[in-house]
C-alpha cells in the first residue's frame, strides 16, 4: 500500500467489555489482533497453574528485557504458532552452573507482574508497527506512507552517508535507551554499538538516573555498570535498613520481598522520602524531608556521629583516608611525590584498560612522630595538625569535621525540615545497630544536586565502618555481567543533555565538534522521555536533517521520525541479558515465534543499513558470531560464561552465591581505600571537575537544588515543588498502551496534598491544569493525605497524546550539573488551576 494513512493512536478496550465478546463455548479468550487466525487461549481464566499443556502447546523461556530491575524469567505459551500467556518460569535447569559451583539455585529473584503477564497484548497489539513507513506530513503530524524495507534502508543510508560527507563522521548521532538491554538486538554493546563503531557515529547517551554515580564512585573508586552493592538478598541480614527515595512496593516488587523477609527477621526500617508512600507505611518510621534536601540531612548526621563519637575508629583508620595528610594551601593530598619520591607506573585498571597510578599518601605516624607512607605507619593519627617540611597539613578526617560542624540537627531543621531528635536518632542507629544498609532509589539523585548527595551517603557508610559485609548493602541492586566486550561501541560519546550546548556553541566541554545532523534512535523514547519536551520538538528537531525510529510502537518520537522501522518483539529473536537487574543472572531469551508482520529483528536492520553504506564486512558473520563477538571476552573465558552454556543452561550465575561488594575491603580508587575527602574530583564521564568547582567536590557539600527550592525567588510564582514517580503498570514510557493495563490506570493524573488543593479550589476528580514557564500538562487530580504538602507528584510515562494538552514532560528543566552530566526530573517549580477545558 502506498497510500497516505493516519496511524492508530490506541483504542481503550475493557478486560469486561473483552470477556463478553469472547466464546462462552470454549470457556477462553478469543482475541483476533491484527491479522490472521484468533489467539486461543490468551491469558485463558480456565488454564490452571500447573496444568499439564496439551501437545499443541509448546513452551519456550525468555526474560523481561526492560529497565525495571526485576527481569523476571518466564515461560512463553505457545499454540498454533502464537504467544498466548506468559507465567512464571519454574526453576532454572538443576544441571545450573554458577561461578562458585554451588549446584542449588534459589528461584526466589523470579517474579512475574502484571507488565509480564501482558505480553500477548504487547505482541498483538492493534496500535503495533507492522511495516516500515516514511512521513507523509509534517514532522509530528502523524501521516505515514507504508513502504517496502528496500526503499526504508535505501533513503536511511542514502541521508545517512550525505550528512557524514557534509559535517563529518560524528554527525550521525546514534541513541539507545533502555527499552531492550538484550545483547545481540538491545542497547548494550551488541549489534547496536558495533554499528556505532562502524559507522563512527556518536553515542548519544542517556544522561538519566545516575545523578548520584559521580559522588559514590569518588568515595568507592570507579565501578563498571553503574554502582556496586551486596546481593539484594543478602538484606535479611541486616538489622536496620535505610531506604532512600526509593518506593520499592510499586517500582521494585521483587526487591520489596527481601526486604519484608528482614523485617520478619527483627530489621528495623526507615524510609526517607518527602512523600508518605506504600514502602513508608510499611516502615518503621519514615522521615519527611523538604525535596531535594537529603545532603544536608546525612551532613547532620554524619556531624551527630562525629561529635558524640560513636564512629568506628578502627575502620577510619585502616580502610578510609581518614589519616592521610591535605595540604592546607592548595587542598591536595600529601603524598611521596612531594617528598622526592617519583609516582610509578602501576598495574593495568582491568575495568578502564589504563595503568594506575602508585604514589602512596603519606600519614602522622604518632609513635614515629613524622610523616610516613600509609602502609608503613604503626599509629597514624585521625585528627591533627601537623608541619612536614614546612608544609601545613591536616587530616582529612579533620577537614570532614571541620565540614559537617555547621549541620547540626538543630542548625539543620531549616534546611531539611527534620526535627533535631529524628535526625539524632537516625544517625544513632545507624553508627550503632550492626549490620546497617542503605537501599537507594532515583528519587535522591533527581535534582540538580545529585553528585554531592552520592558523595555523603557513601561518606556516611565510611565514617560507620558499615560496607564490605554481610548485611551492608549501599546502592541499588542493579547487576551487570562485566564480561561484555564494551570496545563494540561508538569512539565518542555526548550526553543528551549536552546536545543544546553542541548546537549552540558548536562545542561540547569547551572542545569542538561537528553539530548532530541526523539521529537513529533504538530502544528509546526520547521525546516522552527528556527533559523540556518542548525545547526539543520545537527547536532542536528542526534542526536535525533526517531522523530513524526503530520501534514497535508509534511513541511520541516515533511521531517526530522521517522513516519508522518496525522490529521484533522480545520472544521474536533470541537473544541474551547479560544484566541481573536486582538478581546477578545472565539468561538466554528463545525465540518463541516467528517475527510478525515485516517487523526485523534489530541486528537485521543494522546489517541491512551497514551493508548499503558500505560496510558490510563488519557484519559478515552469523549473528551467533556478533553475539559471541560481544558477550565471549578473556575476562570470563576461565568461567564457563559462554553463548553455548548460556543457551544450554538457560541461567548461568555470574557472581558468587551471596555477593557481598567490597568484601575484601580494597577500593578502586589510587589508595585503596575509601576516599571521603577527594582532591582531584571528576564528572560523570571522568573528566576532571572544573577548577572553579573543585573545592566543593572534595567533601560532601550541601548545595541546594538549582530550582526546587523555598530560597529559589521562582517559589513565589511557582510554589510547588513537581516530582515523578515509577509506577506498576509501566517502565518508563513502555506498556503505555497495553489495553488491561491501561483499563486499571487509564490516564494521566496529579497527586495533590489536600491542603494544597483547598487553596486552589480544587476538588478530588478535577481536571486540573499543572503549568510553569516551559510548558503546561492536564491531568485528573488525586488528593493524597500522603503527599507532603507543597509538593505534586505524577506517575511518569505518558505519551502527549495520552494527555488532554500538553505534557508533563514539557514541565521539567533541561538545566544540568555539570559533575553529575544528569537529567534532574525532580528540579522543577510549578503551579497548579482548574483547568478551563482549552488545549
Amino acid at each position: 500500500m502506498n497510500e497516505t494513512q493516519q496511524h492508530s493512536r490506541g483504542r481503550q478496550a475493557s478486560r469486561r467489555t473483552f470477556l463478553k465478546t469472547s466464546a462462552a463455548a470454549t470457556g477462553a479468550a478469543a482475541l483476533a489482533f491484527g491479522t490472521g487466525k484468533p489467539i486461543i487461549h490468551a491469558l485463558a481464566a480456565d488454564y490452571a497453574a500447573g496444568q499439564v499443556p496439551d501437545r499443541e502447546e509448546k513452551i519456550f523461556q525468555a526474560p523481561c528485557y526492560n529497565n525495571c530491575f526485576g527481569h523476571c524469567r518466564l515461560n512463553v505459551h505457545v499454540r498454533d504458532g502464537k504467544v498466548v500467556k506468559t507465567s512464571r518460569a519454574p526453576l532454572p535447569d538443576p544441571r545450573y552452573a554458577a561461578l562458585d559451583d554451588d549446584p542449588t539455585v534459589d528461584d526466589s529473584y523470579y517474579r512475574i507482574c502484571l507488565r509480564g503477564l501482558s505480553h500477548p497484548q504487547r505482541i498483538y497489539s492493534p496500535t503495533r508497527l507492522k511495516y516500515p513507513m516514511k512521513r507523509a506530513g509534517a514532522r509530528g503530524e502523524n501521516k505515514w506512507q507504508r513502504i517496502s524495507w528496500e526503499e526504508a534502508i535505501n533513503t536511511t543510508a542514502e541521508k545517512f552517508t550525505a550528512v557524514q560527507r557534509q559535517y563529518g563522521k560524528t554527525a550521525l548521532g546514534i541513541h539507545h535507551g533502555s527499552g531492550n538491554f538484550g545483547t545481540l538486538n538491545g542497547s548494550m554493546p551488541g549489534s547496536l554499538g558495533l554499528l556505532e563503531k562502524t559507522l563512527g557515529a556518536t553515542n548519544i547517551d542517556l544522561a538519566l538516573d545516575a545523578g548520584y554515580i559521580p559522588g559514590i564512585n569518588r568515595v568507592c573508586g570507579f565501578y563498571p555498570g553503574a554502582w556496586n552493592t551486596n546481593e539484594i538478598a543478602d538484606i535479611v541480614n541486616s538489622r536496620n535498613i535505610y531506604v532512600w527515595g526509593h518506593n520499592m512496593t510499586v517500582s521494585a516488587i521483587h526487591q520489596w520481598h527481601f526486604v519484608a523477609d528482614a523485617m520478619e527477621n527483627g530489621a528495623k526500617l526507615t524510609v526517607f522520602d518527602p512523600n508518605f508512600t506504600g514502602i513508608a507505611a510499611k516502615a518503621h518510621r519514615h522521615v519527611s524531608m523538604r525535596p531535594g534536601t537529603d545532603t544536608a540531612l546525612i551532613m547532620s548526621m554524619i556531624q551527630v556521629i562525629l561529635a558524640e563519637k560513636i564512629y568506628d575508629q578502627d575502620f577510619l583508620l585502616a580502610h578510609t583516608c581518614a589519616p592521610f595528610l591535605v595540604r592546607e594551601s592548595d587542598g591536595m593530598y600529601l603524598r611521596m611525590s612531594d617528598m622526592g619520591v617519583p609516582a610509578k607506573e602501576g598495574p593495568i585498571f582491568i575495568y578502564t584498560g589504563k595503568h594506575t597510578v602508585i604514589d602512596p599518601n603519606l600519614v602522622w605516624d604518632t609513635e614515629k612522630n613524622k610523616a610516613v607512607p600509609v602502609d608503613e605507619a604503626t599509629a597514624p593519627a585521625l585528627e591533627g595538625s601537623f608541619e612536614v617540611r614546612g608544609v601545613k597539613v591536616r587530616t582529612a578526617f579533620d577537614l570532614l569535621r571541620d565540614q559537617v560542624a555547621s549541620f547540626d540537627p538543630e542548625t539543620s531543621k531549616s534546611i531539611t525540615d527534620v526535627a533535631p531528635d529524628v535526625v539524632r536518632a537516625v544517625a544513632r542507629d545507624f553508627a550503632k545497630i550492626k549490620p546497617s544498609a542503605s537501599l537507594i532509589g532515583m528519587g535522591n539523585q533527581a535534582y540538580d544536586n545529585g553528585p554531592v548527595w552520592g558523595h555523603a551517603i557513601a561518606t556516611l557508610h565510611a565514617v560507620t565502618g558499615q560496607i564490605g559485609k554481610s548485611g551492608h548493602a549501599l546502592g541499588n541492586p542493579w547487576f551487570m555481567y562485566l564480561g561484555i566486550n564494551f570496545g563494540m561501541a561508538a569512539p565518542e560519546a555526548i550526553a543528551c543533555i549536552e546536545l543544546p550546548e553542541l548546537l549552540e556553541t558548536g562545542k561540547v566541554k569547551g572542545k569542538v565538534r561537528p553539530p548532530i545532523k541526523a539521529l537513529l534512535i533504538s530502544q528509546g523514547n526520547p521525546i516522552t522521555a527528556w527533559v523540556d519536551q518542548n525545547y526539543w520538538v520545537k527547536t532542536y528537531w528542526p534542526t536535525l536533517d533526517f531522523v530513524v525510529v526503530v520501534d514497535d510502537q508509534m511513541t511520541d518520537t516515533a511521531q517526530m521520525a522521517d522513516i519508522v522501522l518496525p522490529k521484533s518483539h522480545w520472544f521474536e529473536h533470541e537473544d541474551i541479558l547479560p544484566l541481573g537487574g536486582t538478581h546477578p543472572f545472565i539468561q538466554h531469551g528463545d525465540k518463541a515465534i516467528e517475527p510478525l508482520y515485516e517487523s526485523r529483528p534489530d541486528v537485521d536492520i543494522h546489517r541491512l543499513l551497514a551493508t548499503k553504506m558500505g560496510f558490510g564486512e563488519s557484519y559478515a558473520g552469523s549473528n551467533e558470531d556478533i553475539l559471541k563477538q560481544c558477550f565471549e571476552t578473556p575476562l570470563t573465558a576461565g568461567y564457563g560464561l559462554t553463548v553455548e552454556n548460556v543457551r544450554k543452561y538457560g541461567t548461568l550465575r555470574f557472581q558468587n552465591k551471596g555477593y557481598i561488594a567490597w568484601n575484601d575491603l580494597k577500593f578502586n580508587t589510587q589508595s585503596g581505600r575509601m576516599e571521603f575527602y577527594c582532591d582531584k574530583p571528576v564528572d560523570q564521564a571522568g573528566a576532571p571537575v572544573a577548577p572553579e568547582r573543585t573545592k566543593g567536590q572534595r567533601l560532601p557539600t550541601w548545595e541546594q537544588p538549582r530550582e526546587a527550592s523555598v530560597d529559589n525567588p521562582l517559589f513565589k510564582k511557582y510554589p510547588l515543588v513537581l516530582n515523578s514517580e515509577r509506577p506498576r503498570f509501566r517502565v518508563h514510557t513502555q506498556w503505555f498502551n497495553t489495553e488491561w493495563l491501561r483499563e486499571l490506570d487509564p490516564e494521566p493524573i496529579i497527586r495533590l496534598n489536600p491542603g494544597d488543593a483547598a487553596k486552589r479550589n480544587i476538588a478530588h476528580g478535577d481536571y486540573v491544569e499543572i503549568y510553569n514557564d516551559r510548558g503546561h500538562a492536564v491531568a485528573k487530580a488525586v488528593l493524597s493525605g500522603g503527599v507532603r504538602p507543597g509538593v505534586m507528584v505524577y506517575p511518569k510515562g505518558w505519551q502527549r497524546y495520552q494527555h488532554k494538552a500538553g505534557s508533563f514532560s514539557e514541565l521539567d528543566s533541561r538545566a544540568f550539573d555539570s559533575v553529575g552530566i544528569n537529567q534532574s526530573f525532580f528540579d522543577v517549580l510549578a503551579e497548579v488551576r482548574k483547568w478551563n477545558g482549552q488545549v
